[in-house]
């Protein structure tokens, strides 16, 4: 979804910084894990965002730096005390805007819910592809060359992008084009994934 936020503000001439969580893989300053191991860059955080903040007024449009999965790599040992701190720096600059994104099972983990209450960050919940199961589940087929079923082949898991690609390399890694007979429980399809 961030990725595809990202192309889209692009489009519409709009820079952006992506960075995953899972390259977040040390307990290491996250600015000196984000500039410096994955964007390749050796200047400071306040260097960073000076130019990024400068290129925003010059533009007269917002930059945002966007970090997907905060949970992932290294999250739950690095964000708990780095993402207030990081979120403030980035505030200091009014041409840019910070998105960062965590699974919901991990935010009481990861987030200090105190940067809701300070004002520093909003929250919004993303639902997958909840009442677009049809529609998601088209399109991976698609992608994946899995001819569709002839009765839509809708579970509420397809709601989660992450089980309905997983469902999808399950089949892929079996040479299937198509959704074997007796899929039709959530358990059976959950046996042929692990049983790959």
């Amino acid at each position: 979804m961030l990725g595809d936020f990202c192309s889209r503000a692009q489009q519409q001439g709009y820079q952006t910084v992506l960075l995953l969580g899972q390259h977040f893989v040390s307990a290491d300053n996250p600015w000196h894990q984000s500039i410096q191991r994955q964007l390749n860059l050796q200047i400071t955080e306040d260097e960073f965002l000076g130019k990024l903040n400068i290129k925003a007024q010059l533009t007269g449009k917002r930059i945002f730096i966007v970090i997907d999965a905060i949970n992932e790599g290294m999250g739950k040992d690095i964000w708990p005390g780095s993402l207030k701190s990081f979120i403030k720096k980035v505030a200091q600059f009014e041409g840019l805007g910070l998105i960062v994104s965590v699974r919901t099972s991990y935010h009481d983990l990861i987030v200090d819910e105190t940067i809701y209450g300070e004002n520093l960050a909003s929250s919004l919940t993303q639902y997958g592809f909840s009442d677009f199961e049809y529609e998601a589940s088209d399109h991976f087929f698609d992608n994946y060359g899995i001819r569709k079923p002839s009765i839509p082949f809708l579970h509420p898991e397809f709601r989660s992008p992450l089980f309905l690609k997983l469902f999808c390399d399950g089949l892929a890694a079996k040479g299937l084009d198509e959704i074997p007979a007796g899929y039709e429980g959530i358990t059976a399809i959950l046996d042929f994934f692990l049983m790959q």
